[in-house]
């Protein structure tokens, strides 16, 4: 009982102390560099990739609504030098057209790197330096729910600290289904 009563104290505590820093106009939040090296990270890596993770969701929502033009505003700016907006949009609706809807979409596997170095042997990637997410998703559509596609999404933290897709690449593969006995 003592131990419940100890953690319960605790958790007021920082409870306390949470809302105080976020009411308080003095709160300062920790400098973001604005380099990359081994420990250059301020913010702690899971919230790290909770951001890079909700902004290629929400980059892929754009393209699931059609907003395609918008979706290209927000990529990087090294991604809008080696694709033109016409090549985005085109190639895109072309993508996109044949699958109609998303019916489920779910991050099958996310990871931050430090360095373009590491992703560039990884993935085959000729990159500036910089830290990068690289995010796949299992995705299904609705005009072909036998189907499961994986979208892959890079993105690059530029130096104002916002994520933004470098690459994206989505690759068909039929789904599996396990009949319970």
């Amino acid at each position: 009982m003592m131990t419940f009563t100890r953690s319960l104290k605790q958790s007021a505590l920082a409870l306390a102390l949470l809302a105080f820093s976020l009411n308080s106009s003095t709160a300062m939040a920790a400098p973001v560099p604005d380099h990359c090296c081994d420990v250059c990270y301020t913010t702690p890596l899971s919230s790290m990739a909770k951001t890079a993770e909700k902004t290629a969701m929400d980059w892929l929502m754009l393209v699931d609504a059609g907003y395609f033009e918008k979706a290209y505003a927000e990529t990087s700016p090294f991604y809008k030098q080696q694709v033109s907006k016409e090549e985005f949009l085109n190639r895109v609706a072309a993508e996109r057209s044949p699958y109609g809807t998303i019916s489920y979409r779910e991050v099958k596997q996310e990871e931050l790197y430090e360095t373009s170095a590491k992703l560039e042997e990884l993935r085959q990637l000729i990159l500036p330096e910089g830290q990068y997410s690289f995010v796949e998703f299992q995705t299904r559509f609705e005009a072909n729910p036998a189907k499961n596609f994986t979208e892959t999404v890079v993105l690059r933290r530029e130096n104002d600290t916002v994520w933004r897709v470098i690459k994206h690449g989505m690759v068909a593969s039929m789904a599996i289904s396990v009949a319970l006995q």
